[in-house]
């Protein structure tokens, strides 16, 4: 097990953006680099699905809603971190930061850890994420565009509104992948966004 001292130095990369943005496969594809994958929706998905067998995306989202206006808007990113994971591994990916809260909450988390974060947003056509989220067949995904757009502007959120802000944090972010080509783009642009996340600590350091 790693101790504070040995993971100081690590880099913790954050994705933030719209459904069927792509950081699932961001994710998987980061992990294969050595970093250790943490996923928020991971923990509010197995409540969801405990509580509704196949949950709808706006009964998952009023189900984040409900526990954040009980435990605070930063619950899930508590949740998350407290993975033994996040403590174990020097680098370690995170999947989907939903609001300022939990960026907030991760931001001090990691520098306590002695470790840097870096902010990515994935960010994809509307029309492309539509279609991706088909796709992939998750029960209770929205399958009309009305409803995949409803979906989306509660998620985007805003300042006064805490409960999912994907708009402002991908505003937020110090980096943007744009995943509108094939996978090997997608992968050539993830290795440019490590790299720079890589570059941006050395400049800190220094």
């Amino acid at each position: 097990m790693m101790t504070k001292s040995n993971i100081k130095g690590g880099l913790v990369l954050a994705l933030v953006g719209e459904s069927g943005a792509g950081k699932t496969t961001t994710t998987a594809i980061i992990e294969e680099m050595g970093f250790a994958p943490l996923a928020l929706g991971k923990y509010l998905r197995e409540t969801a699905i405990a509580e509704y067998r196949t949950p709808e995306r706006v009964q998952v989202q009023n189900l984040a809603r409900k526990m954040q206006a009980i435990h605070g808007d930063d619950y899930y990113a508590r949740i998350a971190l407290s993975d033994p994971s996040f403590l174990q591994t020097r680098n370690v990916i995170i999947d989907g930061l939903r609001n300022t809260a939990e960026l907030k909450y991760t931001t001090q988390a990691v520098a306590d850890t002695g470790r840097k974060l870096f902010l990515v947003a994935l960010m994809a056509s509307d029309e492309a994420r539509f279609l991706r989220v088909v796709g992939r067949g998750r029960a209770g995904d929205p399958l009309t565009r009305e409803r995949f757009i409803e979906d989306d502007a509660r998620a985007s959120g805003s300042i006064e509104d805490g409960f999912q802000q994907n708009g402002i944090l991908i505003g937020m972010a110090q980096h943007t992948i744009h995943n509108t080509g094939n996978m090997q783009t997608l992968r050539h642009r993830i290795g440019e966004a490590v790299e720079i996340a890589y570059l941006s600590i050395k400049k800190k350091i220094n």
